[in-house]
């Protein structure tokens, strides 16, 4: 009996029956569709984000506590530091400090030590890559707060002087409040890197923050009374996701005090002649009448603690 014309001789059982290289090419086509489709409609990627979800940016944080007097802020900037416990031997501390550096913040570094009444901390954001974070808002968060004023303090005048604008935000910590000032500072003269021109949008969804488009926020931080382990948390968008991340934390606080009876106080002062550091004993002089007492709290405080 004659085949029928133009039929297959293969049993059609054989010809279902793929060998494994065929199935990886089918796979790998099926692949390679999915992938082209995604690079022409809205519906494919989403299907590859179903299959490999990708995961949210997230907001990268550095921080400065505290920074030293006269940096950016002029007259606002910390002109005291306090600690606890028996006082160091200031006089022979100030042995070590140079001239060319505040002297605080060497003191901070050498013992323990935190700002008096007011400090300056500046954090930068930015992100790992260039997928976009919403800064939403700023808040301060006490972790431990306690009436006790320190034992000692030491106060120094590092003098008045402009610095380039920056985004400002005012801290109280007897309050726990936080006031966007928005930029402070001079803004019509030239800036030599426009790139570190501080940034004007409110919080929120125009504050965008990435790798290409960082951000600085400085906090000016006060304190009238008691001593104060804080921190500041930071909300913000990724994607769909919000998120939260801090700066001084309760295992990690950002420490500041405030409280001048009962406190022994020094000042320190530069001779610039033999450029050295001395410290004096008692409070630190008030420009222009150089006068001084200990019994009335540091007159750089008074303009804020009235």
């Amino acid at each position: 009996m004659a085949k029928a014309k133009g039929r297959s001789s293969t049993p059609r059982s054989d010809r279902s029956k793929l060998g494994p290289n065929a199935k990886v090419l089918s796979a790998c086509g099926a692949l390679l569709l999915i992938v082209v489709t995604a690079l022409v409609t809205p519906l494919g990627q989403k299907l590859i984000d179903a299959i490999w979800p990708r995961r949210e940016t997230t907001l990268v944080v550095s921080s400065s506590w505290p920074m030293p007097g006269g940096e950016g802020l002029s007259c606002l900037t910390s002109m005291g530091v306090a600690g606890f416990g028996n006082a160091p031997d200031l006089v022979k501390l100030a042995e070590r400090l140079t001239p060319s550096r505040d002297p605080l913040l060497q003191v901070v570094e050498q013992v323990k030590a935190a700002p008096w009444y007011k400090g300056e901390l500046r954090i930068n954001l930015t992100t790992p890559d260039d997928r976009p974070v919403y800064v939403t808002g700023v808040s301060v968060v006490i972790h431990e707060r306690s009436t006790q004023n320190p034992s000692w303090g030491l106060e120094f005048n590092p003098g008045c002087g402009g610095g380039p604008p920056v985004r400002l935000f005012e801290v109280l910590l007897d309050r726990g409040s936080v006031l966007d000032r928005g930029v402070y500072g001079d803004t019509s003269g030239e800036i030599a890197d426009p790139t570190f021109m501080p940034r004007t949008e409110p919080l929120g969804r125009t504050f965008i923050v990435s790798r290409s488009d960082p951000a600085e926020l400085v906090f000016q931080v006060a304190a009238c009374r008691g001593y104060y382990e804080w921190g500041v948390v930071i909300d913000y968008l990724a994607g769909d996701q919000a998120r939260k991340t801090f700066v001084g934390t309760a295992r990690d606080p950002l420490v500041m005090s405030a409280g001048w009876e009962g406190t022994r106080r020094h000042f320190a002062w530069i001779d610039w002649n033999a450029n050295s550091v001395h410290v004096n004993d008692g409070p630190l002089p008030e420009p222009p009448t150089g006068a001084g007492s200990n019994r009335q709290m540091p007159w750089h405080a008074a303009e804020i603690c009235r």
